[in-house]
């Protein structure tokens, strides 16, 4: 009986220390996990936080960021320096820093967000060399009024090119329910679980 209690006891105390063996090798895996990533941009390389928390977006792409579940610090997603009203209300405490259609950044609006990754577009490189020097900087290649492009690039910064595509083709799926028949009584079926 004693020799089947410390067999018993044994394998306890082998199965605590392998569990906390488990335990300490799963904390040094999220201790071993990058802060930072290189990524490619127009203006070349640059490294970027692995999960930037104070994005301030002067590209003029705070919908695709948003849509991602990345609230920008600042914005210029801008009309006479008022943020655009169809997402206002979503960015109500962003500032607004100047136009996303050209080059007016107020930097020194930038530099108060204290933003850890800026992300500019095509039209605005010659502000790279400032606005590199406030947070490291990304220059958008896709133009701008190619929002799907745009959007997916926006997807490959942030590794979600995934959401990126569900997210597209859910909207293209809703397009299509909403311009098909009513008449079709299979079209409403597959529509209804959109």
């Amino acid at each position: 009986m004693k020799k089947t209690a410390r067999i018993a006891l044994a394998c306890l105390v082998a199965v605590a220390v392998l569990a906390g063996c488990g335990t300490s090798q799963t904390a040094s895996e999220a201790d071993t996990q990058p802060k930072t990533r290189v990524v490619k941009h127009l203006m070349g390389e640059v490294t970027i936080p692995a999960e930037p928390k104070r994005i301030a977006d002067v590209s003029g792409a705070a919908e695709e960021l948003l849509i991602l579940g990345h609230k920008p610090v600042a914005t210029a997603n801008t009309y006479k320096t008022k943020i655009m009203s169809h997402i206002a209300d979503k960015l109500t405490d962003v500032k607004p820093v100047g136009w996303m259609w050209d080059d007016s950044i107020n930097l020194e609006a930038v530099v108060e967000t204290k933003p850890d990754l800026i992300i500019m577009n095509n039209r605005q490189q010659k502000l790279y060399e400032q606005m590199s020097k406030i947070a490291p900087t990304v220059v958008l290649e896709t133009d701008m009024d190619k929002w799907r492009d745009k959007f997916k690039e926006i997807g490959r910064l942030f590794g979600q090119e995934e959401d990126v595509n569900k997210w597209l083709a859910t909207t293209r799926r809703r397009k299509q329910c909403a311009s098909s028949s009513s008449r079709h009584t299979a079209t409403r079926a597959s529509c209804s679980s959109l």
